[in-house]
């Protein structure tokens, strides 16, 4: 389940929007046809269960390889909540504050962003 940390007024600007959820690496190995079609909306990116969501200098290199290359409205960053949600790739709560954040934030793209609990 995700708990989404923040309001996200992009999301409910319309009744119905297409979105997928593919995993961090770029690209998709089995989204990317779909995705590459210009249709979505929003892509909301699984930065969790993968390396590139525990380190911040991956994470911004997967986020400009997605961002550039997929054509949609907003792309939306899934992180994991704890180290029960995701093990070794947590964000710790400092470089996820003062990094990750921020540099997906400043980008014109930028949806919103949630963190993913086990429950």
């Amino acid at each position: 389940m995700l708990h989404l940390l923040e309001d996200c007024p992009s999301v409910a600007e319309a009744a119905n929007k297409l979105t997928a959820s593919p995993q961090c690496p770029f690209p998709d190995h089995w989204l990317n046809g779909l995705l590459s079609t210009g249709l979505f909306d929003h892509v909301w990116i699984q930065f969790y269960m993968r390396v590139y969501s525990s380190n911040p200098d991956n994470f911004k290199k997967s986020w400009n390889l997605w961002t550039p290359s997929i054509t949609a409205g907003k792309f939306f960053v899934g992180l994991p909540a704890s180290h029960a949600a995701a093990g070794s790739v947590y964000v710790p709560t400092n470089p996820l504050i003062s990094q990750v954040l921020p540099f997906a934030k400043a980008a014109s793209k930028y949806g919103c962003h949630a963190l993913r609990q086990v429950q």
